[in-house]
Order: structure tokens, then sequence, then C-alpha cells
């Protein structure tokens, strides 16, 4: 075929052949089955892409990590948004030294003096009254054995003449055996020691053999036990442990003595010395034997040993540790610290360039981290997607119904759906430019240099090419948007919002 009869060759059937343009007018009017599926797709597309755009920027630092401890970094690295850090090592050092601070509990047994004096006077009141019943024995018994020695002397003078005088001649020597009649002491003694293992068992205590008989002698005076008693309370009024050494642990702090069973509050005292404050047994032992021969009035040593040797074995420790109580308080104060946390702002320095690295930078590039491992990008992208319909289409539809001249037409949709993405994918790429040169504008941080971002100059575009109504739909949606995409601020979405419709305004009235 020639030239010529290409030219005179006649249109296909169905009249003239349309051209690209005539073709794309169509989909974006939306004419045909093929526009409005190429519209729905379109704004699908935009919406996830937009939804997309407003997912926070996370993964994109790598932060240093424990193999950098002591390296020095090149770069400044800044809080990406505002976190709280919990600082665990922190939060269990002060939580340790509270612990610390707590004194060891200790519990003062106040019944054991009284516990000790009741026995001693029970075994002395037992020998006082066994002796007051031997004595009123002693005083029957007594004229039965008179009578009974001089009758039986009266018969052995009788024996002792008959066999002279019957022989009638000398009277004769004979042998007798007789036995010394026992002293009162002795008897006294043997009695008492018939009563040494109850007067023992009372005291819980052996007392040796010749200071028994030292008590004996003294008939277990009301007096000496009196001396004993004063020397047991006075004694247990201290604190008193077996062992000095078992303190050692606790001697910088000192310790609190809580006197048991308690009988009013504030007893609790606190000892910080302990070595004045405290005795142990071999300490009080020889204080008591020093008490005893400064103030017990006997000259008697054998009953001063008695009552010294009674008064050291039975003084006992009365002061011993409260584990339970101290773990109980020690909690306590550790509950009562609260958590240490670090709290960053958006933009704040962490550690800037040429820094060392050090433990509080790996806690915190640690927890940011771990803030961003927590993230769910599938949610928050799911939420940026709702957040846009939510916007788009409640301002559509009170539009719709508020607005009579708000009637954009399909190709007015996408035109829309076209500037907003394209304006928030530059405001994005802005964002993410300030953040990189906002360390070398020095005296001008990122939250000052957002509002250099161009984002209203999309309205502006838009009141060019179409109506007032629809393009103040338009900028209500970009300025929402816009506040979400740069770290959810109001106050710039609201500077978006008025400075896009002052010049939509300015622009409606431009005739050149």
């Amino acid at each position: 075929m020639t030239n010529g009869e290409k030219g005179d060759a006649k249109p296909p059937p169905g009249g003239k052949k349309r051209t690209l343009r005539e073709r794309w007018e169509d989909l974006l009017e939306a004419r045909t089955r093929a526009g409005r599926i190429f519209l729905v797709v379109s704004l699908v597309g935009f919406a996830l892409g937009i939804a997309w755009l407003l997912m926070p920027a996370t993964g994109r630092t790598p932060y240093p990590d424990a193999s950098d401890l002591g390296t020095f970094v090149d770069r400044n690295i800044k809080a990406p948004r505002d976190v709280t850090i919990p600082d665990v090592e922190t939060t269990r050092r002060r939580r340790e030294e509270a612990r610390r601070q707590v004194r060891a509990v200790y519990d003062f047994d106040r019944q054991a003096a009284d516990e000790i004096t009741g026995r001693l006077r029970d075994a002395f009141g037992l020998m006082r009254r066994a002796y007051v019943h031997w004595q009123e024995q002693a005083r029957v018994e007594r004229p039965l054995t008179t009578a009974a020695r001089g009758g039986a002397a009266s018969a052995a003078a009788a024996g002792l003449a008959g066999p002279a005088a019957a022989a009638g001649g000398t009277p004769a020597r004979t042998k007798t055996i007789s036995q010394a009649p026992r002293s009162e002491e002795d008897a006294l003694g043997e009695f008492f020691e018939g009563k040494r293992a109850e007067f023992q068992r009372l005291l819980q205590l052996v007392v040796p053999d010749d200071l028994f008989a030292a008590l004996a002698r003294d008939r277990f005076s009301s007096s000496t036990e009196a001396a004993v008693v004063q020397l047991v309370q006075q004694a247990m009024q201290h604190p008193i442990v077996s062992d000095r050494e078992l303190l050692s642990a606790d001697r910088e702090r000192g310790i609190v003595v809580r006197p048991v069973p308690p009988r009013e509050r504030g007893e609790e005292r606190e000892v910080d010395d302990l070595e004045g404050e405290v005795f142990d047994l071999v300490g009080m032992r020889a204080r008591l034997e020093e008490e005893a021969r400064r103030h017990f009035s006997t000259t008697d040593e054998g009953v001063l040993a008695a009552a010294v040797y009674l008064a050291q074995e039975l003084v006992r420790p009365n002061l011993s540790y409260n584990q339970e109580e101290t773990v109980a308080r020690r909690d306590a104060a550790a509950e009562s610290v609260k958590p240490t946390v670090i709290q960053l702002q958006r933009g704040e320095k962490i550690i800037g360039d040429g820094e060392k690295v050090e433990k509080r930078h790996l806690l915190i590039f640690e927890g940011l981290r771990a803030e961003e491992r927590g993230i769910d990008d599938f949610q928050v992208f799911v939420g940026g997607g709702l957040l846009t319909l939510i916007v788009v289409v409640t301002l559509f539809a009170f539009a719709r119904r508020g607005m009579w001249r708000f009637r954009p037409t399909p190709r007015d949709v996408f035109s829309l759906a076209l500037f907003l993405f394209a304006s928030l994918l530059v405001t994005r790429g802005g964002v993410f430019v300030i953040e990189a040169v906002a360390d070398r504008a020095a005296g001008a941080p990122p939250e000052i240099l957002r509002f250099a971002l161009p984002v209203g100059a999309a309205i502006l575009l838009v009141r060019q090419i179409l109506p007032g109504e629809i393009t103040f739909v338009f900028g209500a949606a970009l300025a929402l948007l816009s506040g979400v995409l740069v770290d959810r601020d109001l106050g710039f979405a609201l500077y978006v919002f008025v400075g896009g419709a002052v010049g939509a305004d300015l622009v409606g009235r431009a005739r050149d």
C-alpha cells in the first residue's frame, strides 16, 4: 500500500479514532467501567501511600551496641521521639542502697529478767521454808532426846555399880563403845543436802558443793536472795549477746533494739555505740563480780562467791537478731524507692560527635531498640490508613451536606488525592532533611525549622484550579494529616491550615 493509499484509508467502524489524551480524560472522569476501576484503584493506592507516610520512622539509625562501649562516635545521635526508658540498673542500685540504710532489728527480751528472778525466788523460798520446817521439827525432838539421854546415863551407872557390889569388891572396869552426838550444824547441812536436787531443779543450775555449803551456812537468807536478784536485774537491763562477733556486720550502721513484747509505742531505739551499750556474756559476768564486791554487804567470802556465781550463771543473752522483721523493713524501704527512668524529648541529644560511648548511652540505645521492636508495623500501617479514611470521608461527607457548591467531579477527586499524597511525601522528605541538617544549624532546632516546609503551597495550587469550597476541605485534610506526620504536632497542623487558607484567599482574588 502506497502513502496515498494510507492517507485515503477510511476510519475504522464506529467513528473517529480516540487519542491518548481523550482516553486519559475518560479514565479520570470515570465514564466507563474501566475508568471507575481506575479511580478506585488510584484512591486506594494513594490511601496506602499516605498510611505508609504516617508511619513513624523507626529502625533507620544504627545505634551503638555493647561492642562499641568505650569507643568514640562520629556523629550526633538524638532522640527520634519523646521516650521514657526505665533505668533498671540505677533503680536496682538505689534500692540496694535503701536496703543497706535500714538497720538490723534485734529483739530485746524484757521478760528474761523476770523469768530468772522468778526462779531465784522460788528456789530460795523453797530452802527457807524447808529450814523453818526443820527448826519446828527440831524443837519438838529436842526434849525427847534430852530425856532419853538422862535415862540411858542412870541405867549405865546402875549396871556398873551392881556387879561390883555383888562381888563385894572394887568395881570392875568395862569397855564401852559410845558415838559422839551430831552437832546441829551438821544435821542442818544434811537436811539442806536432801533438798539440793529440788533447789537446783528450780534454778536450772548446778551449784558446786562449796558454794552450796556457803548458802546453807547463810540459811539461804532473803538478803542474799535480794542481792542476787538485784545483780541479775541490773545486768538484764542491758542488751546482752552471747558473742560480740555476732554484731560485727552492724558496727558501722548500728542496730535497732526492739523490746518484746511491746508495751507502748516508741519503745524502739537505735543503738550506734555497740561497744559501749551492748555486752557479751564474758564482759557482763566480769561486771557482775565488780558490782557484787562494790554493793553486796557481807563478810562471808563463801556467800559472796556463791552470790556472784549464781548471778553470773543465771544471766543469759537477751538480745537476738530478728531476721524476718529486718528483711521486711528492708524490702519495704526498697519498694518505697520509685523506679528510675530516663526521659528524653524528641530531638534531645543523646551523645555528641567525638564523645565516648558509656554504659548510660548503651542503656538509652537499648531502650530505643526495645521500643522499636515493640512497634507492630502492620498495626501502625493499618492505623494510618484508617485515620486517613476517617479524615477524608468525614470532611467529604460534611462538605457534601453543608456546602451546596461542593460538587467535585471524579477528576477533581483524583487530583485532590494526588496533591494530598504528593504534599505529604514532600513533607516527609523535608522532615528527614531537617533532622539531618539540624545539627549544623546553630540555634535552630528541628521544631523551628519544620515551619519552613512549604506544606501550604499545595493548598494554593489547588485553589488555582478548583473552587474555594473544595480547597477548604482539601486544606483541612492536609493540615490534620501533616500534624500527625510531623510528630503529632497540633500547632503545626493549625499553622498549615491557617496559612493555607489565607494564601488560598489571596490566590482566589488574583487576576494575574
